[in-house]
Formats: C-alpha cells, sequence, structure tokens
C-alpha cells in the first residue's frame, strides 16, 4: 500500500512539475513579447517619417540627431519624451516647427520620436 501511495505522490508532483514549467515558459514568452523592442511601425507613421523627418534625420551634419541611432538619442531621451515633442511641436535649431507636418498631431510626434530612437528593425 505505502507504494502504491508513493507512486501516487509521485505522479501528482510530476504533473504539478509540468503544469509548472508550461507556466513559466507561458509567462515568459509573455513578458518577451511585451518588451518594447523596436516595434514595427504602422505604415502612417512611417509614411510620415519618410515625408517630413528622412530629410534631416538620415544625414549627418544636419543638426539633427539620426534616426534608430540610439547613442545619438541618449541625451535627448533623459530629458522625457514632453521636451522632445513640444521641441518638435515649436521648432528647435534648423528643425521648423512641427517638422514642417502641419497634419501632425501631438500623437503623432510621440509616435514619430518612438520610432526614430528605437534601433531599425531588421
Amino acid at each position: 500500500m505505502i507504494d502504491l501511495l508513493n507512486v501516487t505522490v509521485f505522479m501528482k508532483m510530476k504533473l504539478q512539475l509540468k503544469s509548472l514549467v508550461l507556466m513559466v515558459f507561458s509567462i515568459s514568452a509573455l513578458f518577451y513579447s511585451a518588451m518594447s523592442f523596436a516595434e514595427p511601425a504602422d505604415e502612417y507613421v512611417v509614411e510620415l517619417y519618410d515625408t517630413y523627418c528622412t530629410a534631416c534625420h538620415s544625414t549627418e551634419g544636419t543638426g539633427a540627431p539620426i534616426s534608430f541611432d540610439a547613442s545619438q538619442w541618449e541625451a535627448k531621451l533623459a530629458q522625457g519624451l514632453e521636451p522632445l515633442v513640444n521641441n518638435a511641436i515649436t521648432g528647435v535649431g534648423n528643425m521648423p516647427a512641427q517638422g514642417g507636418c502641419m497634419e501632425c498631431a501631438y500623437e503623432d510626434f510621440e509616435d514619430l520620436i518612438n520610432y526614430m530612437t528605437q534601433p531599425k528593425a531588421e
């Protein structure tokens, strides 16, 4: 009887261990997918970027930080997103007010800055 009891306990523990491993794996997968890697931007953000941002943010020597180069954005991002968006709206340095994008709303500038400050998705 004791052997049968030990086998039953062992089987329950094995099943619980399998369930635990599956749960840890599932949580890890959810956490990994939620991390903010360079998420593909939606088409509208890419279109805005291509139209209004690439001329200055993809060329060295313009005074603008280069898109997708984290080292060039690091100090600016340390200030927070709000000052960056406000600078984009009011204009700063050689950048005209709203970066020339009169159709862009505050949220568009947030999306554009988030897009430009991420490593380029391969």
